[in-house]
């Protein structure tokens, strides 16, 4: 399949998709979306990057908003040149008021590195959540507050999905894959599952 046969697929795969799960669709980004997410350290990856075919329901000035979109971005140049492509979630809701945080799901190289210096998995929810997960945050109160929402306890039983917040801004991603329909409906889910622990915990309230 050419690149073009595969770009046209794919569009015409999310327009079907937003469809079914009763959103509007803009195969490039007529929403402002680049706008609110350039916080996010998945948007500042590499050169050429864009948010494409991407699956709306809400404004950014309602309450709720939730999109669903594919990032593309560009690293090295030349004939080296690499496209990746990942599949994202966004959640904009004035029901959040989060630190600005970065999570990543450590592989097992990682894993094995943390044992090499002595750091093995402790008991707690905290030293579990810092085994198996790559953390940034503002101070060590904003990783309290990730542990007492209990986020933890979705992050820890499918530890592949990349999670940033930052105030009313919350993204989920499987990075470097776009992903197909079931894929999605599942990422959606914990991404519901997140918003809901992280909106009964919020930052401020």
């Amino acid at each position: 399949m050419g690149i073009f046969d595969f770009i046209y697929r794919r569009r015409n795969e999310m327009m079907q998709w937003s469809a079914e799960m009763q959103m509007n669709f803009s195969e490039n980004d007529d929403y402002g979306l680049r706008d609110q997410i350039d916080c996010f350290e998945l948007i500042d990856q590499g050169s050429a990057r864009r948010a494409k075919n991407i699956m709306v329901r809400g404004h950014e000035m309602d309450d709720f908003q939730e999109c669903i979109f594919d990032f593309h971005y560009a690293t090295g140049s030349g004939d080296d040149s690499v496209t990746h492509k990942t599949t994202a979630i966004f959640i904009n809701s004035k029901s959040l008021m989060l630190p600005k945080f970065f999570m990543r799901p450590k592989n097992k190289l990682g894993k094995w590195f943390q044992r090499l210096r002595g750091k093995n998995q402790g008991p707690s929810d905290k030293e579990q959540l810092q085994y198996n997960y790559k953390i940034r945050l503002e101070d060590d109160q904003a990783l309290d507050f990730l542990i007492n929402s209990g986020i933890h306890n979705i992050l820890l039983a499918d530890s592949i999905f990349y999670l940033e917040g930052n105030g009313h801004y919350l993204i989920i991603y499987d990075n470097h894959k776009l992903l197909n329909m079931n894929q999605i409906l599942n990422m959606r889910m914990t991404a519901h599952h997140i918003f809901d622990y992280l909106k009964a915990n919020s930052w401020y309230v």
